[in-house]
């Protein structure tokens, strides 16, 4: 039996292998990003804000785009009742959104 492997081939499985560890370590900082995210988004004090809301409820958050989402966590928060209302009047998908007041209280 010959040694089938050529030039070529080593250049593929080595960009194989760097390209595996790469998404390996994004992987890694994916998850980190994501604990810091839930930790951050945790109240460390009571706060008060302004969200957009639609019936369901949802809630609209950006992440690069504007969407809705169930999760109150994730909302855009305002702290002044006239940005939320501005926004809700712009909000996607016709919509019947409003701004609603939140609270969130720290353990």
């Amino acid at each position: 039996m010959t040694d089938t492997a050529t030039p070529l081939t080593d250049e593929a499985d080595d960009v194989t292998m760097r390209l595996t560890n790469r998404h390996e370590r994004l992987k890694t900082l994916c998850k980190e990003l994501e604990r810091r995210l839930a930790e951050a988004q945790k109240p460390r004090q009571d706060e008060v804000a302004w969200l957009v809301e639609a019936s369901g409820p949802q809630y609209l958050y950006y992440n690069g785009w504007f969407q809705w989402t169930p999760d109150v966590h994730k909302a855009l928060r305002f702290a002044r009742r006239q940005d939320a209302d501005a926004v809700a009047a712009e909000a996607p998908d016709d919509k019947d959104a409003r701004a609603v007041e939140h609270a969130w209280m720290a353990p």
